[in-house]
């Protein structure tokens, strides 16, 4: 069996988290699109949070 990660590593030389983003369906389509991505705190991203746990 092969180790596998949907995760990339975080940079460990700077604070950082992933963000996931929510996807607006554009068809009404009631799915949850949504995408992950690494983002350096240093870099100060526009996000906001749903839960500090």
């Amino acid at each position: 069996m092969t180790d596998y990660s949907i995760y990339t590593d975080l940079n460990s030389k700077s604070p950082s988290i992933r963000l996931l983003t929510l996807q607006p369906s554009a068809d009404g389509n009631p799915t949850i699109r949504c995408s992950l991505a690494p983002v350096e705190l240093d870099r100060n991203p526009a996000f906001e949070a749903l839960s500090y746990c």
